[in-house]
């Protein structure tokens, strides 16, 4: 699942991931996107989604600023910074794993 938003809204979108152990849902983690010209967007990546790896759940975070430029058919042009976390589960939390 990913959520990205190049609007400008008043207030950031959120999705709230939940993982389910013991007979008890468990917080993941909050993903956060927000477009007010510039953009942040977050998506996890499950070990069994497309691109997901073994073991491990996958954040890519993408910020855009946007560079004041627009392309022939009117979007505005980004310039993208991309990064991906990775995060192991033990049950009840996500850690993030250090390379």
């Amino acid at each position: 699942m990913k959520s990205i938003l190049e609007v400008n809204p008043a207030e950031p979108s959120r999705l709230y991931y939940f993982g389910f152990g013991n007979n008890e849902l468990i917080p993941i983690y909050n993903i956060k996107s927000v477009g007010d010209g510039d953009y942040h967007s977050e998506e996890l990546i499950f070990p069994r989604d497309k691109g997901g790896k073994p073991n491990l759940v996958l954040l890519k975070i993408e910020d855009g600023e946007d560079t004041g430029k627009n392309y022939k058919n009117g979007d505005p042009v980004y310039k993208k910074k991309k990064q991906i976390k990775q995060f192991m589960w033990n049950g009840k939390f996500l850690s993030e794993k250090k390379r």
